[in-house]
């Protein structure tokens, strides 16, 4: 940053209108306009978020306008949120706000600066206002849950001025990295990398279907119920995308179901495939942390925090633990494609060509379509990463319309693909009905929705970090020339992790449970060890750095080391593999009434035969008794509108079935059965189940 050697405020008034506009920045510093942008910016986003996201809520968003269960309203469980969800999407421009800004200010600037004194105050005050509040979010945080405790600041601070200290000596971030560091070297980092993983993936793998007085075991067994059965739709023979409405993954069945086939789809082999999974999602973060930081070492330093705050204990119950991992719907099913595309993505940006950038974003599509709340913001941040990673050689505007081309060839073709596999498997396309019926539940009709409480906690803190990665990344790469692979890299990687963490959030925003929030902790922990990185570079460089250039970014890179220091605190969570082994050799009783259910179903049915199943495990059931189960739900749990019985009616008169499992959650359920011409057919005490049969002639 240039120094200011002039006395006065401003002297000479407007420079010639013939400077370059990167000579008039010199005179008072890029970075000083960055901070110059954070209050406008910030005071426009919250401008629009109070007075333009609720027009644009009307405006834009469909309206709620499906019939729920009178049960399940009084139950709480259907709050749509149209005004908080657009409220969050304006709130996530705001990085590209201060972007705006700052390239205004570069380009039209006209005045100089004569006292480096008063800019630094400036810049000094706007970082204590955000210090302020991110501590007002420390201590409001404490009224929803506790994530961290307060002594845990003295030790992440601690931590993470050992790590500035070792990065200052060049212990971290070697002085001279060769790109190869021995293949030796690579491999035992691997090594332990995996090893950390398996043991902290442990607790999430359950050998037996049990379901105990343990209540941990009965709460994972109510999360893995709806992601088996999606895998055992396969199985019975479902389409997801056709003939099923997958509500976690849409791709990912296709892979699994030929191994569930295989081992058998228990509870058992369920788990295990997805910690196996789970495992190959997180090892692709530490690869990407591989080419970002060119040394096994240094990528372990970021890799074991951000993979101990990806598995952060929720809660213990003797040698059970509450994790992502244990619950799947996150890890892996969520965040696998985003971080194997990450990966893929560091290993493009390294290259920097323009090779294979098609089959990138059509494995970027395929992950969009499997899941589309994390991977639809994958997508995006893919073309962002790749745009900042350039290498100098073309303008902003070429690279832009070059990798628009790309990406919506990759979209076509993974749109293709995904079409050719459907037509293979059940001779039809995609439903569109049943994929956009699931989104709609949850999104528009607000089916589980839960209003953000409080307004300051850590849910602030996490945003503000996807703020500050994305804007780092795109401003660096309009701002600086250096076209090396590390620099292009780390450009990409903070503008895809912070625009991956921000997509992502849209997720967290809708169900606001507090304990929920933990579900943003791996796109968290991507983007603070990017950041952290970027900060142990700069210090291993020893740059020579006047006072004014100290008291701008002493308040910054402190938040950012303590943050890192707080993730690293959490590695002290390691499961025991020694009580983890013995909890898997521990015996315990099947799930209650599976047996009976599938014989109840058996006797009430002939092999083969379509039936639809409401039930916990129906496609599952519906294998075991050698039925076919047409319901495009995982179950019955996951009805609570009208409108899905009648697709469910339809699909069961297309399918030719007029039998109907019902496991009696919703009154309503059997109540509309018996409005369209249902009737019952027989109860069975044992197994919880009632049999409703289409009468002769009836509407159903």
């Amino acid at each position: 940053m240039g120094r200011v050697r002039t006395r006065g405020l401003l002297r000479g008034g407007p420079p010639s209108l013939r400077q370059r506009p990167a000579d008039i920045v010199g005179v008072v510093g890029a970075d000083d306009l960055v901070w110059l942008a954070v209050p406008p910016a910030a005071g426009l986003v919250m401008a629009a978020t109070i007075w333009l996201a609720p027009l644009l809520a009307r405006l834009v968003r469909p309206a709620p306008s499906w019939k729920p269960f009178p049960a399940a309203v009084q139950a709480g469980l259907i709050r749509p949120e149209p005004v908080e969800q657009t409220r969050f999407l304006v709130a996530a421009t705001a990085p590209f706000v201060v972007i705006a800004l700052w390239l205004a200010l570069r380009r039209w600037h006209r005045w100089r600066l004569r006292s480096s004194l008063l800019a630094t105050g400036y810049v000094v005050a706007v970082q204590v206002v955000i210090a302020a509040v991110v501590a007002a979010c420390w201590v409001s945080q404490r009224s929803a849950h506790e994530w961290f405790a307060d002594k845990t600041l003295l030790v992440g601070a601690g931590l993470g001025a050992g790590l500035l200290a070792l990065a200052w000596k060049g212990w971290i971030v070697p002085k001279s990295i060769v790109g190869a560091a021995g293949r030796g070297r690579r491999l035992v980092g691997l090594g332990i990398a995996t090893l950390f993983t398996a043991v902290w993936l442990l607790p999430a793998v359950y050998r037996t279907p049990t379901a105990t007085l343990i209540p941990a075991r009965l709460g994972v067994l109510f999360q893995i119920q709806f992601v088996q059965d999606e895998f055992a739709s396969v199985l019975n023979g479902r389409t997801p995308m056709v003939d099923f409405g997958a509500q976690y993954a849409k791709l990912l069945p296709f892979l699994v179901a030929p191994v569930l086939a295989v081992l058998g789809p228990s509870v058992g082999v369920t788990t295990g495939v997805l910690a196996g999974l789970g495992l190959l999602g997180l090892i692709a973060v530490y690869g990407t942390f591989v080419v970002l930081t060119e040394d096994p070492v240094s990528a372990l330093v970021l890799y074991i925090p951000f993979l101990a705050l990806s598995l952060f204990t929720l809660t213990y119950i003797g040698a059970e633990r509450i994790n992502l991992a244990t619950l799947a719907g996150v890890i892996p099913i969520r965040v696998l494609g985003p971080f194997v595309l990450g990966w893929l993505c560091s290993r493009q940006l390294r290259k920097g060509s323009d090779r294979a950038r098609i089959a990138l974003f059509m494995a970027a599509g395929l992950v969009a379509i499997n899941n589309t709340e994390y991977g639809a913001a994958s997508f995006v941040a893919l073309g962002l990463a790749l745009w900042c990673g350039h290498d100098g050689r073309s303008s902003g505007w070429g690279r832009a319309r070059r990798l628009s081309a790309q990406a919506v060839a990759g979209a076509v073709l993974s749109g293709v693909a995904v079409c050719a596999l459907t037509l293979l498997r059940s001779r039809s396309l995609p439903n569109l009905a049943n994929l956009s019926n699931v989104t709609r539940v949850f999104a528009v009709e607000g089916f589980g929705m839960e209003p953000i409480q409080p307004t300051l906690g850590l849910h602030i803190i996490i945003y503000l970090t996807f703020v500050v990665a994305l804007a780092m990344g795109v401003m660096g790469a309009v701002g600086s020339d250096d076209a090396s692979p590390q620099a292009r890299v780390l450009r990409g990687l903070l503008a895809y992790s912070g625009l991956l963490g921000l997509g992502a959030g849209t997720y967290w925003v809708g169900r606001s449970d507090p304990l929920a929030l933990f579900g943003m902790f791996p796109t968290w922990g991507l983007s603070l060890a990017v950041l952290c990185w970027a900060l142990l570079r700069q210090a291993a460089a020893r740059p020579t750095m006047a006072p004014a250039t100290v008291a701008r970014w002493a308040l910054p890179a402190a938040g950012i080391l303590l943050a890192f220091g707080l993730m690293m605190t959490v590695v002290v969570q390691i499961p025991s593999p020694a009580a983890q082994l013995r909890r898997l050799t521990a015996e315990g009783p099947e799930i209650p009434q599976y047996a009976e259910r599938v014989r109840f179903i058996a006797g009430r049915t002939t092999r083969g035969e379509p039936v639809a199943i409401l039930a916990s495990a129906g496609h599952l059931l519906a294998r075991d008794a050698g039925v076919q189960d047409v319901s495009p739900y995982a179950s019955e749990a996951s009805i609570v509108f009208y409108e899905q019985m009648d697709l469910l009616l339809g699909t069961m008169s297309r399918s030719g079935a007029s039998k109907a499992f019902v496991e009696p959650t919703w009154s309503e359920i059997s109540a509309y059965l018996a409005q369209k011409g249902y009737r019952t057919f027989a109860t069975d005490e044992a197994s919880g189940l009632t049999v409703w049969q289409r009468a002769l002639g009836g509407p159903g």
